[in-house]
């Protein structure tokens, strides 16, 4: 039990980090911030990554993923209302991602076959513009043991069209998921990401 609440308290913070700053934390300012012994740190770290939760760079260690950050750019972009910004995982993350923060934001990306922006406005945890209206996103499906930051989010990705998402689709040698509406992929994201950092309905930073 306390294993468990100890694993709680390290992602949230992890998470709130991310938020505030768009860049992974370290075992030390989890220690100094929760006052944990390094030891419990690292027990959770392991119990995180083992779960899939976050990913670290196999040599260093370095956080390089909690989801739905990613420490590295990549072509999903949240924008707060105050300007600051992070980057996602894959365009799931990026639609869940206001509704865990319980933030207004607008998700930037791109059509993975065209380079077309693609905008999507968030407000009050609904979507409120979403531009071209026309976007999708293509939800691919992982197997149980595939790393997720290497073999599934890569390809959880926005297309401008129904028709440029099966243009791209039908060049791929194998493309297991599929088609979500930004209704449905931000129906999705709120599910797993939207309770994260909440209690009894309520937000609560560490």
């Amino acid at each position: 039990m306390v294993l468990m609440d100890n694993y709680a308290r390290v992602y949230h913070q992890m998470l709130l980090s991310f938020a505030r700053t768009g860049q992974p934390t370290t075992t030390e300012s989890l220690v100094n911030a929760l006052a944990l012994s390094r030891e419990k740190v690292e027990q959770s770290l392991n119990l995180l990554e083992s779960g899939g939760s976050i990913y670290r760079d196999p040599e260093t260690r370095a956080i390089l993923a909690a989801y739905p950050f990613s420490a590295t750019p990549t072509q999903h972009v949240v924008r707060f209302a105050d300007g600051h910004f992070v980057y996602a995982m894959c365009a799931i993350d990026a639609l869940g991602m206001p509704v865990m923060l319980d933030a207004d934001a607008r998700v930037e990306s791109r059509c993975t076959r065209c380079d077309k922006e693609i905008r999507i406005t968030v407000k009050r945890n609904a979507l409120e513009e979403v531009s071209p209206p026309g976007a999708r996103v293509w939800y691919m499906q992982a197997d149980a043991c595939c790393v997720a930051a290497l073999e599934q989010c890569p390809s959880i990705n926005f297309f401008c069209s129904t028709e440029h998402l099966e243009e791209w689709r039908a060049e791929q040698d194998s493309a297991q998921g599929m088609l979500k509406t930004i209704e449905g992929a931000f129906a999705h994201g709120a599910r797993i990401f939207g309770k994260l950092l909440k209690q009894d309905g309520k937000f609560h930073a560490l």
